[in-house]
């Protein structure tokens, strides 16, 4: 966020995609950005300028911005007796295509291995499903 000074005047272009398009003053402002559904990702610039009489003053921060990953279902298989270890678990996930990401089972706890969808050698029991991309951004809810 930028330092603000005297006599400066800031606005802020968020871009198309963005919860406001444009702000004024230094910040900070929370803004949501929204992809198109069915987009892979958006690459939004932001523009700030700080202007004051005599010049201007611009810099640019380029974002990208993914669809939030989300858990669409879980379907489970039931071990085969109780106590047994032999149940399983397909997990279907709404993500950025070509993005890595993790799954938890325990609420986020712990993390599973990368792009992992099936999870086996399971017991009975209540398990809390989050996603989240690798870089550890956009956890779903359990």
């Amino acid at each position: 966020m930028p330092v603000p000074f005297n006599n400066f005047t800031y606005s802020w272009d968020f871009g198309i995609y963005a919860s406001q398009r444009s702000a004024i003053g230094p910040g900070p402002h929370t803004i949501q950005f929204a992809p198109p559904t069915g987009t892979i990702a958006v690459y939004p610039r932001v523009l700030f300028t700080a202007t004051t009489t005599t010049y201007s003053i611009r810099d640019t921060f380029d974002l990208q911005i993914r669809p939030t990953i989300s858990i669409i279902s879980a379907t489970p298989i039931a071990p085969s007796d109780c106590g047994a270890t032999d149940g399983s678990v397909a997990i279907e996930v709404n993500r950025q295509a070509d993005a890595c990401f993790e799954l938890s089972l325990d609420g986020g706890n712990t993390w599973e291995l990368e792009n992992q969808l099936f999870f086996d050698n399971l017991s009975t029991g209540n398990y809390s499903v989050v996603a989240r991309y690798c870089d550890a951004s956009c956890t779903s809810e359990p």
